[in-house]
């Protein structure tokens, strides 16, 4: 089905400006929501609003044989499986997507005016609460104890799981500071594409670049994020990790030795003597490494990916037509 300029340009008008009571909703719903970050998710979407970009991306799946597949969608930030959603809508058969209740009201207020533009899409796929057994492929998002627990659920079903990611800045590669602060803090540090490490020759964090974390307001910090930074400060004051920076900073910085998954609200530090030291932490954490800004995106744009930009770098279609022929 050929969707229209009319249609896409609709959305794309709504997903600029969402419905204050939708706002309303999710925050309610989740405390780590605020307006601030369900705004900036929705424009972000609006960006891939373009009838050729939506209408090829949904025609790369038709040639598919007809599936049943269940989605376990991620609900750590606005709209986080709604990348799914489209990917869902590009596949032939039955798809099922499990909302996360973290995000259940934007995801259904989004599905809805997607099914609006594409309405046949409405009859293949549903949204549920609940997991259903008898499926043919399993895709998931969430955390490393969601992966096994669908594993479990499902054991002999082809299965795309993605796990816990996080995202690094190398310093000396940076040029914008107060971009890469957009990279650190948007989403209240949540999400695969949030910078949670920064590599640098540097022992200590520049001035400049705390003064960009300073110069982060305080209203686009969820409630449950300060509160969170709250405990971390405190937890510092106990056991002592971390620089001794400005109390007023919107995250503790602690000094790391290696790249790995740390706490929200903290930022680890992580200083090099050598280009060959670096890189080498870097491919020993790849496995977890969602994106180097920097390097696979320009700083300030880490949570901003492209239609084209898959969780993992795994596009979920090509995923699905792989699978098949290995069942075949």
């Amino acid at each position: 089905m050929e969707i229209s300029n009319l249609a896409i340009t609709s959305f794309k008008e709504w997903l600029a400006s969402p419905p204050p009571e939708l706002i309303q909703e999710a925050t309610e719903s989740n405390p780590w929501f605020n307006e601030f970050n369900i705004r900036y998710a929705f424009q972000a979407f609006s960006d891939w609003m373009e009838a050729h970009m939506i209408n090829e991306f949904w025609e790369r799946g038709k040639d598919l044989s007809p599936q049943k597949i269940i989605w376990i969608l991620s609900g750590n930030i606005p709209g986080a499986g709604f990348h799914d959603l489209l990917s869902a809508i590009a596949t032939p058969g039955e798809s099922i997507l499990k909302l996360s209740h973290q995000d259940s009201p934007l995801m259904n207020a989004l599905a809805l005016k997607i099914f609006e533009i594409n309405p046949s899409a409405q009859k293949r796929v549903s949204l549920t609460s609940t997991l259903p057994i008898n499926v043919d492929l399993v895709i998931g998002s969430g955390s490393d104890l969601t992966s096994r627990l669908l594993s479990e659920i499902w054991p002999h079903q082809p299965k795309l799981l993605r796990g816990n990611r996080f995202s690094i800045a190398v310093l000396e590669e940076i040029q914008d500071y107060n971009a890469l602060a957009f990279d650190i803090l948007l989403y209240n540090g949540l999400g695969c594409r949030n910078v949670s490490h920064i590599i640098s020759f540097l022992p200590n964090p520049p001035d400049a670049f705390l003064q960009a974390l300073l110069n982060w307001p305080q209203d686009n910090l969820s409630k449950s994020y300060q509160e969170k930074l709250k405990w971390e400060k405190a937890c510092q004051q106990v056991y002592p990790k971390s620089f001794s920076l400005p109390h007023s900073l919107p995250i503790v910085i602690q000094p790391a030795a290696t790249i790995r998954p740390c706490e929200t609200g903290t930022l680890q530090w992580v200083s090099v003597n050598s280009v060959a030291e670096r890189e080498a932490l870097i491919s020993n954490a790849s496995p977890q490494i969602q994106i180097i800004v920097g390097r696979d995106c320009k700083e300030g744009r880490s949570q901003h990916p492209g239609l084209w930009d898959y969780a993992d770098q795994i596009d979920p279609v090509k995923w699905i037509r792989t699978s098949m022929l290995e069942k075949n």
